[in-house]
């Protein structure tokens, strides 16, 4: 089955609105999705088309079921030519452009995600500093013996903590100059 992120985030999109498809029997699904992307390739600038086949295949993953690819071979065949024939329109110096705008893109995506990830750091790591810092003064209150270590922790605590903001800092940047 197809596990791509971009799969992912188009089966969550269907079920998010309804799974319009779901009271479909197996069969009846299967039978549907082929009559979509036989029209999605028939005419491949009809975003309707594209949509309902997409949905189609969402259902499919949802049930952990493939399409039936064997049944459009043929139309896959035809689907693939004309991407080929597109393909050789375009002179190197798009293709290149083509290239470089996807590979932007995903960069863009994966720094988005960095980002995202040293934020969530930065959210936890300030949680267990207060933390830290409630234990130390309950233990300064106490004068307990074990201020020392209490205090080392806190310090390298606050350090993680400074070095996930400058990530997030760096993430920020990078993103912002990629604007």
């Amino acid at each position: 089955m197809e596990r791509s992120d971009d799969t992912i985030d188009r089966v969550a999109r269907y079920a998010w609105r309804g799974r319009r498809y779901q009271s479909l029997s197996d069969t009846e699904l299967g039978e549907r999705w082929i009559k979509a992307f036989r029209s999605t390739v028939a005419e491949l600038d009809n975003e309707s088309f594209r949509s309902t086949e997409e949905d189609l295949f969402a259902e499919h993953q949802l049930r952990r079921l493939q399409p039936p690819y064997a049944k459009v071979a043929a139309d896959r065949d035809r689907l693939i030519a004309h991407i080929i024939e597109k393909l050789r329109e375009l002179d190197k110096h798009q293709l290149s452009a083509l290239r470089r705008e996807r590979l932007r893109l995903s960069d863009r995506d994966a720094y988005m995600k960095r980002l995202k990830i040293s934020e969530e750091a930065v959210e936890r790591g300030r949680a267990h500093v207060m933390k830290q810092r409630a234990l130390v003064r309950k233990l300064v209150r106490q004068g307990s013996p074990r201020i020392r270590v209490a205090r080392a922790v806190l310090r390298e605590l606050e350090r993680s903590v400074r070095r996930s903001q400058e990530s997030c800092n760096f993430y920020a940047s990078v993103l912002k100059g990629r604007s």
